[in-house]
């Protein structure tokens, strides 16, 4: 697999993928949690974020009952 350039991305879906790389795996909530200890952030925001990021091939995740990890 080819590897993706990180320079196309924003300055949100950095903070993102920087806070689910140090995770190892995480909820929209987990990530929530961690950009909450810096500044506000609403669930739905991360959520749409980490969507574009699983749509553009820099996150994968599987489903645990109702929750996405």
């Amino acid at each position: 697999m080819r590897k993706k350039s990180l320079t196309q991305l924003g300055e949100t879906e950095m903070e993102v993928l920087h806070h689910v790389w140090a995770l190892g795996e995480a909820t929209v909530a987990d990530v929530r949690a961690r950009i909450l200890e810096e500044r506000e952030v609403a669930y739905t925001t991360v959520m749409t974020v980490m969507k574009k990021l699983a749509e553009k091939g820099y996150l994968r995740y599987r489903r645990e009952g109702r929750t996405y990890v």
